[in-house]
Protein backbone atom coordinates (compact mmCIF):
# COMPACT_ATOMS: atom_id res chain seq x y z
CA UNK A 1 0.00 0.00 0.00
CA UNK A 2 2.88 2.35 0.73
CA UNK A 3 4.26 1.68 -2.75
CA UNK A 4 0.91 2.76 -4.21
CA UNK A 5 1.07 5.94 -2.12
CA UNK A 6 4.55 6.60 -3.55
CA UNK A 7 3.33 5.94 -7.09
CA UNK A 8 0.29 8.21 -6.77
CA UNK A 9 2.33 10.96 -5.13
CA UNK A 10 4.90 10.89 -7.94
CA UNK A 11 2.40 10.79 -10.81
CA UNK A 12 0.11 13.44 -9.37
CA UNK A 13 3.06 15.71 -8.55
CA UNK A 14 4.36 15.28 -12.10
CA UNK A 15 0.92 16.46 -13.32
CA UNK A 16 0.81 19.36 -10.81
CA UNK A 17 -2.00 17.77 -8.78
CA UNK A 18 -1.83 18.02 -5.00
CA UNK A 19 -2.90 14.81 -3.28
CA UNK A 20 -3.51 14.28 0.43
CA UNK A 21 -3.56 10.84 2.02
CA UNK A 22 -6.13 10.67 4.78
CA UNK A 23 -7.76 7.77 6.62
CA UNK A 24 -5.49 5.26 8.32
CA UNK A 25 -2.36 6.29 6.42
CA UNK A 26 -2.84 10.00 7.08
CA UNK A 27 -3.10 9.39 10.82
CA UNK A 28 -0.29 6.79 10.77
CA UNK A 29 1.98 9.30 9.05
CA UNK A 30 1.56 11.71 11.96
CA UNK A 31 2.02 8.95 14.54
CA UNK A 32 4.99 7.41 12.75
CA UNK A 33 3.60 3.89 12.79
CA UNK A 34 0.64 1.92 11.44
CA UNK A 35 -1.73 1.45 14.38
CA UNK A 36 -4.43 -0.55 12.61
CA UNK A 37 -4.41 -2.85 9.60
CA UNK A 38 -5.57 -0.62 6.74
CA UNK A 39 -8.27 -2.01 4.48
CA UNK A 40 -7.70 0.57 1.76
CA UNK A 41 -5.76 3.65 0.69
CA UNK A 42 -7.76 6.86 1.09
CA UNK A 43 -6.71 10.03 -0.69
CA UNK A 44 -8.19 13.23 -2.00
CA UNK A 45 -7.51 16.00 -4.48
CA UNK A 46 -9.03 19.40 -5.12
CA UNK A 47 -12.33 19.33 -7.01
CA UNK A 48 -10.71 20.97 -10.05
CA UNK A 49 -8.18 18.11 -10.32
CA UNK A 50 -10.54 15.16 -9.76
CA UNK A 51 -11.16 14.15 -13.38
CA UNK A 52 -7.47 14.35 -14.29
CA UNK A 53 -6.55 12.33 -11.17
CA UNK A 54 -9.04 9.63 -12.14
CA UNK A 55 -7.53 9.46 -15.64
CA UNK A 56 -4.11 8.90 -14.09
CA UNK A 57 -5.45 6.16 -11.82
CA UNK A 58 -7.19 4.57 -14.81
CA UNK A 59 -3.89 4.55 -16.70
CA UNK A 60 -2.48 2.27 -13.96
CA UNK A 61 -5.05 -0.36 -14.98
CA UNK A 62 -7.04 -0.27 -11.74
CA UNK A 63 -10.71 -1.18 -12.13
CA UNK A 64 -13.27 1.38 -10.98
CA UNK A 65 -15.90 -0.32 -8.84
CA UNK A 66 -17.97 2.61 -7.60
CA UNK A 67 -18.63 6.33 -8.04
CA UNK A 68 -20.41 8.25 -5.29
CA UNK A 69 -21.44 11.88 -5.23
CA UNK A 70 -23.40 14.22 -3.00
CA UNK A 71 -23.85 17.99 -2.91
CA UNK A 72 -20.34 18.52 -1.59
CA UNK A 73 -18.04 15.61 -2.47
CA UNK A 74 -17.26 13.10 -5.19
CA UNK A 75 -15.59 9.73 -4.53
CA UNK A 76 -14.36 6.98 -6.84
CA UNK A 77 -13.30 3.57 -5.57
CA UNK A 78 -10.94 1.29 -7.48
CA UNK A 79 -9.59 -2.20 -6.90
CA UNK A 80 -5.82 -2.05 -6.62
CA UNK A 81 -4.70 -5.63 -6.16
CA UNK A 82 -5.82 -7.04 -2.81
CA UNK A 83 -7.15 -3.74 -1.51
CA UNK A 84 -9.16 -0.72 -2.62
CA UNK A 85 -8.04 2.76 -3.54
CA UNK A 86 -10.54 5.46 -2.64
CA UNK A 87 -10.10 8.95 -4.09
CA UNK A 88 -12.33 11.85 -3.18
CA UNK A 89 -12.54 15.60 -3.58
CA UNK A 90 -11.66 18.41 -1.21
CA UNK A 91 -13.19 21.84 -1.62
CA UNK A 92 -10.11 23.66 -0.30
CA UNK A 93 -6.36 23.23 0.01
CA UNK A 94 -5.53 21.15 3.11
CA UNK A 95 -1.95 22.36 3.44
CA UNK A 96 1.49 21.06 2.66
CA UNK A 97 2.27 18.87 5.68
CA UNK A 98 4.58 16.05 4.59
CA UNK A 99 4.55 13.05 6.91
CA UNK A 100 6.85 10.05 6.97
CA UNK A 101 6.00 6.41 7.48
CA UNK A 102 8.49 3.55 7.17
CA UNK A 103 10.70 5.66 4.90
CA UNK A 104 7.83 6.81 2.67
CA UNK A 105 6.97 10.52 2.57
CA UNK A 106 3.58 11.84 1.52
CA UNK A 107 1.24 14.78 2.00
CA UNK A 108 -1.41 14.48 4.71
CA UNK A 109 -4.21 16.88 5.61
CA UNK A 110 -3.87 19.31 8.49
CA UNK A 111 -3.84 17.30 11.74
CA UNK A 112 -6.90 19.01 13.24
CA UNK A 113 -8.91 18.39 10.05
CA UNK A 114 -7.80 14.76 10.06
CA UNK A 115 -8.77 14.32 13.72
CA UNK A 116 -12.19 15.83 13.07
CA UNK A 117 -12.70 13.55 10.06
CA UNK A 118 -11.81 10.56 12.22
CA UNK A 119 -14.26 11.72 14.90
CA UNK A 120 -17.07 11.98 12.35
CA UNK A 121 -16.41 8.56 10.80
CA UNK A 122 -15.69 6.74 14.08
CA UNK A 123 -19.30 5.64 14.46
CA UNK A 124 -19.25 3.99 11.06
CA UNK A 125 -15.84 2.42 11.45
CA UNK A 126 -15.81 1.35 15.08
CA UNK A 127 -13.19 -1.36 15.45
CA UNK A 128 -13.54 -3.15 18.78
CA UNK A 129 -13.75 0.17 20.64
CA UNK A 130 -10.29 1.31 19.50
CA UNK A 131 -11.27 4.49 17.63
CA UNK A 132 -11.76 6.77 20.64
CA UNK A 133 -8.45 5.73 22.18
CA UNK A 134 -6.67 6.15 18.83
CA UNK A 135 -8.10 9.64 18.37
CA UNK A 136 -7.02 10.64 21.89
CA UNK A 137 -3.52 9.23 21.28
CA UNK A 138 -3.30 11.07 17.96
CA UNK A 139 -4.38 14.40 19.44
CA UNK A 140 -1.95 13.97 22.32
CA UNK A 141 0.90 13.31 19.87
CA UNK A 142 0.33 16.80 18.37
CA UNK A 143 1.35 18.54 21.62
Amino acid sequence: MLLLIDKLSREFEKNKIKVWFNGTFGVAGYCGYVFDEPADVDCGVLVKDFDEARKIIGSFGYKKILDKENEKFKVSIYTAGKFNLEIGTFDHDLGDKIVSLKGHEFRAPDAKWLAECYRITAGKERRAGKNDALRAEFLESLN
